[in-house]
């Protein structure tokens, strides 16, 4: 949803996307890239790069370093996503304009994205209910995926009879969805450990 948001922003406001996961290897190059293009800057995991709780080697340190460098000097839009706004770095806080909180997504929205992110090629089993699973996990869009791509691996190595594609089955999904929320709730999201544990 958030990563939608900022792809929305770009399209009203006309500017290209610059999306970065994870590492950098060329902060320097990076930004110069992405003032060139006039594009958004869209760091997806930024709890990564910026969190206060995290161990942090010299070698992170100098890259968050650089990254508040040049998000100071940046004239462009640059987003942060992350899941918990309380583990970022306090520093970060004086660079930043606005602040928009996302919560979970309603029960008709996660069966929305139920139904988007299962590709249409994708063989699914009579028995699905993709109802049941929106109303019963409390996923973001992003969990929901991780739950349908488990659910796939898991169809795709059991045997199948030669012709028959396999079939994605409502077993494949709740499990799947169901060791989602049990990392959720690993994780320390006090939400999902009320709901999940």
């Amino acid at each position: 949803m958030v990563v939608l948001t900022a792809l929305s922003l770009g399209y009203e406001i006309g500017r290209a996307i610059k999306y970065v996961g994870g590492s950098i290897k060329n902060v320097d190059a990076l930004f110069k890239e992405a003032k060139k293009m006039d594009a958004i800057l869209v760091f997806d995991q930024a709890s990564v790069l910026f969190s206060s709780s995290l161990p942090s080697s010299q070698h992170t340190l100098n890259e968050r370093n650089a990254v508040l460098y040049q998000i100071n000097k940046f004239p462009g839009v640059v987003v942060l996503i992350c899941d918990k706004i309380e583990d970022l770095d306090y520093s970060l806080f004086r660079r930043i304009n606005f602040v928009l909180e996302f919560g979970l997504p309603e029960e008709e929205t996660r069966e929305r994205l139920w139904r988007r992110l299962i590709p249409d090629q994708v063989p699914l089993g009579d028995d699905v209910d993709l109802t049941l699973l929106a109303h019963r996990f409390h996923f973001t869009g992003g969990n929901i995926m991780n739950a349908i791509v488990r659910a796939a691996e898991r169809a795709s190595l059991r045997q199948g009879d030669g012709e028959e594609p396999r079939r994605i089955g409502m077993a494949d999904l709740l499990l799947a969805a169901e060791e989602e929320a049990r990392h959720l709730a690993k994780v320390a999201l006090p939400f999902y450990k009320t709901l999940y544990m």
